[in-house]
């Protein structure tokens, strides 16, 4: 969806926006949450009293203003009874990584303002070419919502282009439309379903019930970076399958003609799987492929959420040991080019030749995917 669609669809679920709500769109996506990075401590406290006062509402749980930066609706995420814990993670983590060429990018937004205001008035008033004057001065018909392109120019003159500076929103949309959002990233959204069903998982089990969640997936589908923001939201340990490298005493060809043997799976079961349940921290050993040997210990801190990330974490070797399923998908040429970006025109080979052909051959036959409750 392009600027210009994201835009006109503000346009049409907000029809009380005026020129000052159309600048603080513009700031916000441009800036995105650079001027909302507060103090942590007061982020949380005002969060929470803005989070109590919102009631549960039917509005959709986000609203895109931009293709980084989107509105997250708090009466949306209460309503899908999502902690207000994980939203100010991410509002906090997008407020510390703005966008770039934020000014430029913000003198081009109040222009395509101008343009969809002036496009608006002249599809509703019928202006007909030559009558620009006309466009210009007219204060009757509200296409652009509560603003005319008049209203829009005499804003945009008092305005301080040159020094941008967030606007609250309007006394009037305000009582209209009852704002009350946090920006954050639109890299979070891939996340969103990981984090409606946990919060689900969490309800039906209650408090003190150890949540496991499994992403498996192809090799570079993003596995690792779900996991790493799915940490950095909800507070999970990560236990990475990776650090359970097949050793080279196990490499026989027996064992690599196995559906899923291209792990060590005995190690995982004996390491990891008895203590995942446990509220305790734990540690298990890391494979370093540097040396073929193990190598340093990881410490599994403690708490109520573990992700166990990797190709071959849905094991059947391992049981029903997961409260949720995640497949983590990719098209084989963004694969492919993923794994060049990232390893190189070697690896990628070895990818094509080795361990693509394993995972695909243990996804079969095992139905990896289609056992996955949720597919991104």
């Amino acid at each position: 969806m392009t600027q210009r669609e994201l835009f006109c669809r503000q346009k049409s679920r907000h029809p009380s926006m005026e020129a000052q709500d159309w600048m603080k769109l513009c700031f916000q996506a441009a800036f995105g949450a650079e001027h909302l990075a507060l103090d942590p401590a007061a982020a949380q406290n005002y969060l929470r009293e803005e989070f109590e006062k919102t009631p549960a509402g039917s509005e959709p749980l986000y609203e895109e203003i931009s293709e980084e930066t989107v509105r997250v609706n708090l009466g949306a995420w209460k309503r899908e009874g999502l902690p207000e814990e994980w939203l100010l993670r991410m509002f906090l983590q997008t407020a510390e990584n703005p966008p770039k060429a934020g000014e430029r990018r913000f003198r081009e937004l109040t222009e395509l303002v101008t343009d969809i205001l002036r496009e608006g008035q002249t599809t509703a008033g019928s202006v007909a070419p030559g009558q620009a004057e006309k466009e210009e001065t007219d204060t009757e018909g509200t296409a652009g919502g509560a603003t005319t392109l008049l209203q829009w120019k005499e804003y945009l003159a008092a305005y301080p282009m040159d020094n941008p500076h967030a606007v609250h929103h309007s006394e009037s949309y305000r009582a209209a439309e009852k704002p009350a959002y946090r920006l954050v990233c639109r890299r979070f959204l891939r996340i969103f379903p990981v984090l409606r069903k946990l919060a689900e998982l969490r309800a039906d089990r209650g408090s003190g019930t150890v949540l496991v969640a499994v992403l498996d997936g192809r090799s570079a589908s993003g596995k690792t970076t779900l996991a790493d923001q799915l940490q950095r939201v909800t507070g999970a340990a990560v236990i990475h399958m990776d650090d359970f490298f097949l050793p080279g005493e196990l490499r026989t060809s027996e064992r690599l003609a196995e559906p899923g043997g291209n792990v060590h799976y005995e190690r995982f079961a004996e390491e990891v799987l008895h203590f995942l349940r446990k509220r305790e921290p734990f540690s298990y050993s890391v494979f370093d492929c540097g040396e073929m040997a193990l190598g340093e210990e990881r410490l599994v801190p403690g708490g109520e959420l573990r992700i166990v990330e990797g190709a071959y974490s849905c094991h059947p070797e391992f049981g029903e040991y997961m409260d949720l399923r995640v497949f983590c998908d990719v098209e084989s040429e963004e694969q492919e080019r993923r794994i060049l970006a990232r390893n190189g025109e070697e690896m990628l080979g070895q990818f094509r030749e080795r361990w693509i052909p394993l995972e695909e051959r243990y996804f079969a036959a095992y139905g990896i995917r289609e056992q996955a409750e949720i597919l991104l």
